[in-house]
């Protein structure tokens, strides 16, 4: 059976209007999806940075003892171990809660 004028140009704008907006909205909702990693400091000395945690993943970061005398070497240092680490996706919520609990508790430990 041949394809009318009409069906063709319906076929035909239908692939240029259509099909085009559906591939743009499925590569927003992707974009969507995906969550921009930072780093957030949740512990500090007065105002230097000592612990940070990725607001993604929920690894911890500490600044070590040394790093910890200036403001500029504490921030330098936890945004070179987060900027090295690989994220692993976690639930946030659930991760932003349990390190607020450790920190509460006295017991927050690099990783855990």
């Amino acid at each position: 059976m041949a394809m009318s004028g009409l069906s063709r140009l319906r076929t035909e704008l239908f692939h240029l209007l259509v099909i085009p907006r559906v591939a743009r909205w499925t590569g927003l909702c992707e974009t969507l999806r995906m969550a921009k990693r930072s780093l957030r400091v949740v512990k500090d000395l007065g105002r230097i940075p000592a612990v940070a945690v990725c607001t993604v993943c929920g690894n911890t970061f500490e600044a070590p003892l040394v790093a910890l005398l200036s403001v500029q070497d504490a921030e330098a240092n936890l945004q070179q171990q987060f900027y090295g680490h690989k994220c692993e996706r976690k639930d946030a919520r659930q991760t932003a809660g349990r390190i607020l609990c450790q920190i509460d508790s006295g017991i927050l430990r690099r990783g855990h």
